[in-house]
């Protein structure tokens, strides 16, 4: 005998439609919904018991914080742009209030998660369980940051892939070849232009900062930097903005 249900009544886990199923169990994903309960699958006419739904985020969040994060190693591995430069513009771009937004969602899923113990223990396991990954997105970005923050790997890895065209270009400047010739893309870089000092040190500007017009690479031939805005990179190689 099938379940009376409401005709638009729908798995709140895949969006199965569960009107006149034999069982209270959707065959989608396999789970349990209590038919004398409207909280327990989806109908446009019910309320759900708790502030939020007990299940993984959307999928669009997975997407829109893909595309935070794509922004945040591009953004970081511009010199003249540190990591933390690179986590403001994201927190600006998607705004405070859609940060907390999604952190407080993200822990109200949990907390309905929890009190949805006694239902869940009726799901029945079955081949298709997608969408547990998701829970894992917001934790890897939020990582992200934090690591990109503290440790700037984004522009360390971009410039180390670039280091042996940036090492070829030194062997030219060296060798007398004229600075105005080298410009354009060295490696991973564009370098809008090459100031040679007195000293034997190079400077590749790349124009990445918006603040200052001496952001680049600089290569110091004693390997000793000259002012505190130069964080190392590698022998005789440093980061400057």
């Amino acid at each position: 005998m099938a379940i009376e249900l409401p005709d638009s009544a729908s798995c709140l886990g895949c969006g199965y439609s569960l009107r006149g199923l034999p069982e209270a169990v959707c065959p989608e994903c396999g789970r349990a919904f209590i038919p004398d309960d409207p909280t327990t699958y989806k109908d446009g006419k019910a309320r759900i018991r708790w502030p939020f739904l007990p299940t993984p985020p959307p999928g669009w969040h997975a997407i829109a914080l893909a595309v935070a994060a794509a922004y945040v190693l591009y953004a970081s591995s511009e010199p003249g742009t540190p990591a933390f430069l690179g986590l403001a513009c994201v927190v600006m771009l998607l705004g405070p209030v859609a940060v907390a937004v999604l952190v407080i969602e993200y822990v109200g899923r949990i907390v309905a998660v929890r009190a949805d113990r006694e239902r869940r223990a009726l799901d029945r396991p079955v081949s298709k369980q997608g969408g547990r990954w998701r829970w894992a997105v917001l934790p890897l970005f939020l990582a992200l940051l934090l690591s990109v923050l503290h440790w700037s790997w984004p522009l360390r890895l971009r410039f180390h892939l670039s280091r042996p065209s940036f090492e070829q270009a030194v062997e030219r400047v060296q060798a007398g070849a004229a600075s105005a010739t080298l410009g354009g893309r060295i490696g991973l870089y564009e370098v809008r232009d090459i100031h040679v000092y007195g000293s034997g040190d190079i400077l590749f500007r790349t124009g990445g900062s918006p603040f200052d017009d001496d952001d680049g690479f600089i290569y110091l031939s004693d390997d000793t930097p000259t002012w505190t805005r130069q964080m190392r990179l590698a022998r005789c190689w440093y980061l400057q903005w």
